[in-house]
């Protein structure tokens, strides 16, 4: 393979990542509820799985296409992932602690990055491809199995199916057989009037609304400052920008470590501070 041809590969090998996980956000609130957040969850993993099983066919077909694939098909379950378990915590734990865990997510999506970085070194499976590509399954497969024996949350359970028999049993199941079940359920139906009250707006009324525009305006802003800082970029082509520099290949992967460790001790210390 030529130079240019590798850049090309490369760099779609890294960005299709986020198209995909786009897609998968946007297609995350439709499965939540219509299958539930519990199947969405295991949807999202054997996805994963499937993604696995197609960049693993790349090397013995030598095929980097398939690995481009592969981690679209990633990058689509994760964000289903995501969003189906953001829902899923803040559904099943009791209000006192549904801020601090919604965070956990955030915070395991940094750490298992900085473990797959370890794991992609030089020293430990970078130079084993078929195991580091697979060792996902691994996971996927550990949350299948805690997924099963679980209930639905009981918000679905309750607002969604109109099922209090098994929404008691859910909330049983994740809070615990002394919790006044009459006041979760109350505290469930008045969450989900408030979500049928609450006014629906659109983007042109948000527009046309001064303090709207504002804030759209500065969240929007916000985010291009984010997305132009390159946080992304410079952790997925670090390796390469510290060789560029200079170092020793070694040197420069544990640069690249040393950036994810950092990035999640600021996601530990974010965690931190919400709980406070």
């Amino acid at each position: 393979m030529n130079p240019s041809a590798f850049t090309w590969i490369w760099s779609a090998y890294l960005n299709v990542w986020f198209p995909g996980f786009l897609v998968g956000t946007l297609l995350a609130p439709t499965i939540s509820d219509r299958f539930g957040r519990k199947k969405a969850l295991m949807l999202s993993n054997v996805l994963c799985v499937v993604a696995t099983v197609i960049s693993l066919l790349s090397l013995p077909f030598l095929c980097p296409e398939l690995l481009i694939v592969g981690r679209i098909a990633a990058a689509i379950a994760s964000a289903i992932g995501m969003c189906s378990l953001i829902l899923f915590l803040q559904e099943v734990a009791p209000t006192a602690i549904r801020g601090r865990i919604s965070s956990y997510p955030e915070l395991c999506l940094a750490l298992t990055s900085l473990l797959g970085m370890i794991c992609g070194l030089h020293n430990v499976f970078g130079e084993n491809l078929f195991v580091l590509i697979g060792l996902p399954i691994i996971a996927n497969l550990c949350a299948l199995l805690f997924l099963a024996p679980c209930p639905e949350t009981p918000k679905f359970l309750l607002i969604n199916r109109k099922d209090k028999v098994k929404a008691k049993k859910s909330i049983s199941f994740f809070q615990g057989k002394d919790i006044n079940i009459e006041k979760v359920f109350e505290a469930i139906s008045a969450e989900s009037q408030d979500e049928i009250s609450s006014q629906k707006t659109s983007l042109g009324e948000i527009w046309r609304t001064p303090y709207l525009r504002k804030a759209l305006l500065i969240g929007i802003v916000a985010l291009l400052l984010q997305i132009g800082t390159g946080v992304d970029s410079l952790v997925f082509l670090s390796s390469e920008f510290f060789i560029a520099a200079g170092l020793p290949k070694f040197a420069a992967e544990m640069g690249t470590v040393a950036m994810m460790a950092i990035m999640s001790t600021a996601t530990v210390k974010l965690n931190k501070l919400i709980r406070m």
